[in-house]
């Protein structure tokens, strides 16, 4: 009978905890996260005709290093890395100029 109320109290414990973290998490209603000003201002410094030069020099780089080095080495992939990253930033720029449409549209 002693587990048994060990238990109960155990769980009017935990019951009791739940509740009171709850009411701060509904204390937070707020719409605007705080990181959302600073996420949205480096996306609209990264994006745009800036990230379409640094893409297009990018490319030109990593095509060069591509035709001057060795097809096997470490150097020849790691171009190769930065040669797709760069195709795949300059297609998500590219959508977005065309389209109007943003990562999240494109994914879904």
């Amino acid at each position: 009978m002693k587990r048994f109320f060990k238990k109960v109290k155990n769980l009017v414990k935990l019951t009791m905890i739940m509740c009171f973290l709850s009411i701060s998490s509904f204390a937070s209603t707020n719409a605007n996260m705080i990181w959302e000003k600073n996420t949205k201002d480096i996306s609209a410094s990264v994006s745009g005709p800036v990230a379409m030069g640094i893409g297009t020099i990018a490319i030109v780089v990593a095509a060069l290093g591509w035709a001057i080095t060795d097809g096997g080495s470490m150097t020849g992939k790691a171009i190769r890395i930065v040669l797709a990253l760069t195709i795949a930033g300059g297609a998500g720029t590219l959508v977005y100029g065309l389209f109007g449409l943003t990562g999240g549209a494109v994914i879904s």
